[in-house]
């Protein structure tokens, strides 16, 4: 964890969240396929041929064969190692998103407000003027809210805590929250009451 995570990061990963899991997972999928097809054909060329030790060759040609060989095994393993690299950096952006994601829906259980904002404005990806004229605070009002919910999502993001810690601090701030008054527990007298 850790991780450091710019405010232009939070809002194009909010935005493009789905589209980028799915290519993610399509791309993981295609990768573990190659890896398979280069597992099969690295063992097929494992297996020594006794046409290269016949006595027919020459001693030229079986050198040549057995150089073209180390070469497509060498590019083999250069190849599988690739893709394994590949993998891990897909499987590492697929839990920044989630861990973001995560960060983002805790910030409903602190401040609704703010994660409607949010989810305005970077999920649903309404505009900004639409989404401050709906909320009916004044600009600076509201861009403070929008900043405070953008920097509370980068600390989250960005603290030491494990996901299900930043779920279980949220989930106890909401129970901690003041439960609202009941408004018609306050009763106007009037004169007539009397």
């Amino acid at each position: 964890m850790g991780q450091i995570i710019t405010e232009d990061d939070i809002k194009y990963l909010l935005k493009n969240r789905k589209e980028i899991l799915v290519q993610d997972r399509i791309r993981i999928k295609e990768i573990y396929t190659e890896l398979s097809e280069e597992d099969s054909i690295e063992q097929m060329l494992s297996i020594p041929s006794y046409d290269f030790c016949t006595k027919v060759q020459s001693e030229r040609t079986k050198q040549d064969l057995g150089n073209v060989l180390e070469h497509i095994q060498h590019m083999q393993r250069s190849k599988s190692l690739e893709l394994r690299v590949e993998l891990w950096g897909l499987s590492n952006e697929i839990e920044k998103i989630n861990r973001l994601y995560i960060c983002y829906q805790a910030l409903s259980r602190i401040n609704i407000q703010e994660f409607m904002i949010i989810k305005k404005m970077y999920v649903q990806n309404m505009g900004y003027y639409p989404v401050e004229m709906e909320s009916g605070l004044s600009h600076k009002t509201f861009e403070k809210k929008r900043q405070s919910g953008i920097a509370q999502i980068k600390l989250w993001y960005e603290s030491d805590y494990d996901n299900a810690s930043i779920i279980i601090k949220t989930e106890k701030n909401r129970e901690k929250r003041p439960s609202k008054k009941d408004e018609k527990s306050y009763y106007q007298m009037s004169l007539k009451d009397i």
